[in-house]
């Protein structure tokens, strides 16, 4: 798993034995949980993630399901909680809207649609443009405290 990420992290790693934590080191932005089992339980997995990110950290799953090996991937599994999975839509440059508040009542995006102006939406953009530096889990974690002022 740390192997094929190196094109996006050159210093992706796996933990020694025994660590406990991530399952993929040298990732800003990410907490990388990886299971290869033959049951499926992802709101513990999720949960586990969670707890091994740390601040500005998307925590995201990686499920390998018995009868994939290596060779298939491409093919495994992959979730986070939807807050994050919103982020990497937008970070992904898909869709036209500013993120919202999480409501979808219309009080609430006339909230969202004056909350995303200004100074916070260059201030946002400026930040999701940076995200592809080195420094990117410091700028996850400005994201994150912006979007909750």
């Amino acid at each position: 798993m740390a192997e094929d990420l190196t094109d996006i992290y050159p210093d992706a790693i796996p933990p020694e034995s025994g660590h406990v934590g991530v399952d993929v080191l040298n990732t800003p932005g990410l907490a990388i949980e990886v299971k290869a089992r033959r049951n499926f339980r992802p709101l513990e997995w999720s949960r586990q993630a969670a707890r091994n990110s740390g601040p500005g950290d998307i925590p995201l799953n990686v499920v390998r399901m018995t009868g994939q090996g290596p060779a298939a991937l491409d093919e495994w599994l992959t979730f986070t909680p939807w807050r994050f999975a919103k982020l990497l839509i937008k970070k992904a440059g898909y869709g036209t809207a500013t993120p919202s508040l999480g409501t979808g009542s219309a009080s609430a995006n006339s909230q969202a649609d004056s909350f995303w102006t200004g100074d916070r939406l260059a201030r946002y953009d400026e930040l999701s443009r940076a995200l592809q530096t080195p420094d990117g889990a410091t700028i996850l974690r400005e994201m994150d405290a912006l979007a909750r002022r």
